[in-house]
């Protein structure tokens, strides 16, 4: 997948502007429906501080298990990284093929359909926000889906941008601040898709395999060439940077 701006509809990149604006005002300030403990608080601002990108290798991997291609406006939304979405709602990357798998398996949701986010995926009392694969318009269709009880799921149908308000507003109330104030540590929202950088000479160690050379990263996973002549996809969680 090639590195490349979303295209995003105005309305809806100024919706997430603001709800960034506004998560990083009660996550330093105070003042949301909910009240952020400290710990909550450094997490909201770490992810605001975080770059407004996806991995390509990442959201490749993740179309192809999905088996279709997610709509432009869901991967703003994610690449947005909007603290009351992602510990709100569920609203990231990581967690979208739990959410489409359970949807499918254990409430029969249509294929064509993918959830990705809204209740919490162990709550046997479930609710899911899904879009269509494949859905390009600029403000998608949304499918609301109440599967409880599992055997009879009820469908409510809005627009994204109005479900993202509307779930963002519940947890950091109006979105009435201004965006475009400054605020220290806020990242620019520039919602894109790109290949992450590897340092072309960056050096790891594996307790196993020994020291070896970075040639790629595709989500949680590093392929490395290790000194005795072979490659291994390891989880990066299991190397250390060798080296300053």
């Amino acid at each position: 997948m090639d590195a490349r701006d979303l295209a995003v509809e105005a309305g809806l990149l100024d919706l997430l502007g603001r709800a960034r604006a506004r998560c990083w005002d009660v996550a330093r300030e105070g003042g949301g429906a909910v009240e952020l403990m400290r710990g909550e608080r450094e997490a909201w601002l770490a992810m605001l501080g975080e770059p407004t990108v996806l991995d390509a290798a990442l959201v490749a991997d993740l179309e192809r298990e999905l088996d279709g291609r997610l709509p432009e406006a869901v991967l703003a939304v994610l690449a947005a990284r909007v603290p009351a979405l992602a510990f709100g709602w569920g609203v990231t990357v990581e967690a979208l093929p739990e959410y489409a798998n359970q949807a499918w398996s254990a409430f029969r949701i249509e294929r064509g359909l993918v959830a990705f986010g809204e209740g919490r995926v162990e709550d046997a009392r479930a609710t899911f926000a899904a879009v269509r694969l494949g859905d390009d318009s600029p403000d998608p269709e949304l499918f609301l889906f109440d599967c409880s009880p599992p055997a009879f799921p009820t469908v409510a149908r809005t627009r994204l941008a109005a479900w993202a308000r509307q779930r963002v507003e519940a947890v950091v109330g109006a979105l009435d601040a201004p965006a475009d104030r400054e605020r220290p540590g806020l990242a620019p929202l520039a919602p894109r898709i790109a290949a992450p950088e590897a340092p072309p000479a960056e050096r790891v160690w594996h307790p196993r395999f020994g020291g070896g050379r970075v040639l790629e990263r595709r989500g949680d996973r590093v392929l490395v060439a290790f000194d005795d002549g072979s490659r291994r996809r390891i989880l990066a969680d299991r190397l250390r940077r060798e080296g300053p």
